[in-house]
């Protein structure tokens, strides 16, 4: 029998008809990317750029948006709860709970969170509810850097490890980069990134995950032994050389999800099967490849331009003169 492990600490809300990540094949995640109309009330915090609205260094407040679509660049936004069964999670890089508010106010439905302390802080929206006797869990995630240079770089290995939250029921973890972690990372495209799932405190095996990027570019794999799948972070941003911005950010999305049999009761409804869904939200710009690339062929075809100037330049300097008598 499936245990449904969750936290006390949880805020419940009012029942909407249909929760929409039900249809199919639209996905529930929080959003870093605000909807257009509020960006000017908001402001880019911190070397991620993640938007939030200004204070004083270190009271600035982070904003996440409740959204569903299949790829980022087509997807709407919430502007309500989901179901009587939904809940709040969100924990510092201390694991202590985050002071935060979940409301409809200037910025729109909104997630709002304080800065936090320095490190990874851990954002979660869990939902469930029983339809047709199958108990479905859906998990949103966030994972976000709170840091400032001026507090400096101590303890680094301790402040960019892997949380664990054995509680939550589904989830998938980014693994840190072999070849290091720190707090200025920024995911860009072209890097081999690996997610982690796990059912509660156990790595998921065999278990559907697929990788959506801000254009809606897909693809899915199957978790190895070690609950693992590697992508590679697809270049989907393309301008011409004048409008070329390495600092262009993106959105993806990671979906994970597993079906199985279990019998038992939620909220006084019972079930036979359980559908398990999971995302993990996050940012990535441009590769520096591209930059280099682009800068590269810029660079050659002015050389270019310049080396055929000064060659015509000679020629018709010093090409010999001839005096029709």
């Amino acid at each position: 029998m499936l245990r449904l492990k969750i936290p006390l600490i949880c805020f419940f809300f009012n029942m909407i008809s249909i929760p929409v990540f039900c249809q199919a094949p639209n996905y529930f995640w929080l959003s870093g990317q605000p909807p257009e109309q509020f960006q000017s009330k908001l402001k880019i915090i911190g070397m991620q750029n993640y938007y939030g609205i200004p204070g004083r260094p270190g009271k600035e407040k982070f904003a996440l948006w409740l959204c569903y679509g299949n790829s980022p660049e087509n997807k709407q936004y919430l502007d309500t709860t989901l179901t009587s069964g939904t809940c709040v999670i969100t924990g510092n890089s201390n694991n202590d709970m985050m002071n935060y508010s979940l409301e409809k106010g200037r910025l729109g439905f909104a997630l709002i969170y304080d800065f936090g302390k320095e490190g990874y802080n851990n954002i979660f929206i869990i939902d469930s509810f029983v339809h047709d006797h199958i108990l479905h869990v859906s998990v949103a995630k966030a994972e976000r850097i709170s840091h400032k240079c001026m507090n400096g770089h101590k303890k680094i290995k301790q402040l960019v490890r892997l949380k664990e939250y054995a509680d939550i029921p589904f989830q998938i973890y980014r693994k840190r980069n072999p070849k290091g972690e720190n707090l200025h990372i920024l995911l860009q495209s072209g890097q081999i990134v690996t997610f982690i799932v796990k059912q509660q405190d156990k790595k998921s095996q065999n278990t559907s995950i697929r990788f959506i990027s801000h254009k809606g570019w897909q693809k899915t794999e199957t978790t190895n032994n070690e609950g693992e799948a590697t992508f590679q972070i697809p270049q989907d941003y393309f301008s011409n050389l004048t409008e070329l911005n390495q600092e262009k950010m993106s959105w993806f999305v990671v979906v994970a999800s597993k079906k199985f049999d279990s019998s038992g009761s939620y909220q006084n409804k019972q079930f036979d099967k359980v559908f398990m869904e999971t995302t993990y939200s996050g940012e990535y710009i441009p590769s520096e490849m591209l930059y280099k690339s682009k800068l590269l062929a810029f660079t050659t075809i002015t050389l270019g331009i310049l080396l055929v100037i000064i060659l015509v330049y000679f020629y018709r300097k010093n090409r010999p003169k001839y005096i029709l008598n």
